[in-house]
């Protein structure tokens, strides 16, 4: 029983520039948009305006129409797939990269082990800069992300 709830399209497997956001009926009610523009406004006046019911209230602009057909048939993907599917692939390819890791001299894991773990695996290479480690594995094909993620006040 959640009061809201958001996410990105992006995700899973969507567009970007589209999300999800669920609120309590009261709640949303209850809140001002923090804008107003095209059909979330029900009238306007010189210097203030009214905005309309649920769910227009908070849905300024033109709406991302392509982005929407997209978030859609990426949910339809994955629910073909079924999340259980996802959840033990993702489990399986975790497990291996850190077994894998764990072989190579002077690189250190951060985290749980494989089973209290999501499909993430944070690590260090002793002596390495982690942009460095991020452009030699991209010359082999292989993905990862330096950096500070979003949430520098954690480094």
């Amino acid at each position: 029983d959640v009061d809201f709830l958001a996410f990105s399209a992006h995700k899973m497997c969507g567009p970007t520039g589209i999300g999800v956001l669920y609120g309590k009926a009261a709640l949303l009610e209850a809140m001002p948009p923090f804008l107003g523009g095209g059909d979330m406004i029900r009238e306007v006046h010189l210097r203030s305006f009214k905005p309309n019911s649920l769910p227009h209230k908070f849905e300024a602009g033109t709406p991302a129409i392509a982005e929407a057909i997209g978030f859609g048939a990426a949910c339809e993907y994955l629910t073909a797939i079924g999340m259980d599917a996802i959840a033990a692939h993702e489990h399986d390819l975790t497990e291996y990269a850190l077994e894998r890791l764990e072989e190579i001299p002077g690189l250190r894991v951060f985290g749980p082990a494989a089973e209290h773990k999501g499909g993430v695996a944070a690590f260090t290479l002793e002596g390495v800069h982690p942009h460095d480690v991020a452009q030699i594995l991209d010359q082999d094909g292989i993905a990862v992300r330096a950096g500070h993620h979003c949430a520098q006040p954690l480094h």
